[in-house]
Protein backbone atom coordinates (compact mmCIF):
# COMPACT_ATOMS: atom_id res chain seq x y z
CA UNK A 1 0.00 0.00 0.00
CA UNK A 2 2.75 2.09 0.98
CA UNK A 3 4.50 1.54 -2.39
CA UNK A 4 1.60 2.79 -4.20
CA UNK A 5 0.40 5.67 -2.32
CA UNK A 6 4.05 7.07 -3.33
CA UNK A 7 4.02 6.33 -6.59
CA UNK A 8 0.44 7.94 -7.64
CA UNK A 9 0.88 10.05 -4.66
CA UNK A 10 -2.49 9.62 -3.10
CA UNK A 11 -3.38 8.62 0.02
CA UNK A 12 -4.79 5.20 1.06
CA UNK A 13 -8.22 5.74 1.57
CA UNK A 14 -8.62 7.20 -1.97
CA UNK A 15 -6.90 3.22 -3.15
CA UNK A 16 -8.98 1.96 -0.48
CA UNK A 17 -11.88 3.17 -1.66
CA UNK A 18 -11.02 2.40 -5.28
CA UNK A 19 -10.58 -1.09 -4.61
CA UNK A 20 -14.30 -1.17 -3.03
CA UNK A 21 -15.86 0.73 -6.06
CA UNK A 22 -13.90 -1.79 -8.02
CA UNK A 23 -14.91 -4.84 -6.47
CA UNK A 24 -18.73 -3.84 -6.30
CA UNK A 25 -18.79 -2.92 -9.85
CA UNK A 26 -17.35 -5.71 -11.44
CA UNK A 27 -20.60 -7.64 -11.33
CA UNK A 28 -21.92 -5.11 -13.54
CA UNK A 29 -19.33 -5.20 -15.68
CA UNK A 30 -18.67 -9.36 -15.53
CA UNK A 31 -21.95 -10.17 -15.08
CA UNK A 32 -22.78 -12.88 -11.68
CA UNK A 33 -21.64 -17.10 -11.97
CA UNK A 34 -24.66 -18.25 -10.60
CA UNK A 35 -26.99 -20.32 -12.09
CA UNK A 36 -24.58 -20.51 -15.40
CA UNK A 37 -24.19 -24.08 -16.63
CA UNK A 38 -21.14 -25.53 -18.94
CA UNK A 39 -21.53 -28.16 -21.41
CA UNK A 40 -20.23 -31.07 -20.47
CA UNK A 41 -16.54 -31.98 -22.22
CA UNK A 42 -15.79 -35.40 -23.36
CA UNK A 43 -12.02 -35.51 -22.25
CA UNK A 44 -11.09 -38.98 -24.22
CA UNK A 45 -12.46 -36.73 -27.46
CA UNK A 46 -10.32 -33.83 -26.89
CA UNK A 47 -6.99 -35.62 -26.43
CA UNK A 48 -7.82 -37.61 -29.06
CA UNK A 49 -7.96 -34.24 -31.16
CA UNK A 50 -4.80 -32.42 -29.27
CA UNK A 51 -2.79 -35.83 -30.12
CA UNK A 52 -4.11 -35.99 -33.66
CA UNK A 53 -2.99 -32.27 -33.66
CA UNK A 54 0.37 -32.91 -32.29
CA UNK A 55 0.85 -35.95 -34.59
CA UNK A 56 0.33 -33.35 -37.39
CA UNK A 57 2.64 -30.69 -36.29
CA UNK A 58 5.64 -33.11 -35.81
CA UNK A 59 5.04 -34.46 -39.69
CA UNK A 60 5.27 -30.92 -40.90
CA UNK A 61 8.36 -29.84 -38.53
CA UNK A 62 10.03 -32.58 -39.84
CA UNK A 63 9.24 -32.28 -43.34
CA UNK A 64 10.51 -28.77 -42.98
CA UNK A 65 14.01 -29.77 -41.26
CA UNK A 66 12.89 -28.49 -37.96
CA UNK A 67 14.25 -29.49 -34.58
CA UNK A 68 13.63 -27.36 -31.73
CA UNK A 69 13.31 -30.42 -29.50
Amino acid sequence: MARLTQEFDVHQNQIVDRKKQSSEQAVEVFGKADGIQLAPVDLPVQHGKIGQQTLQNDFLLALIGWSGR
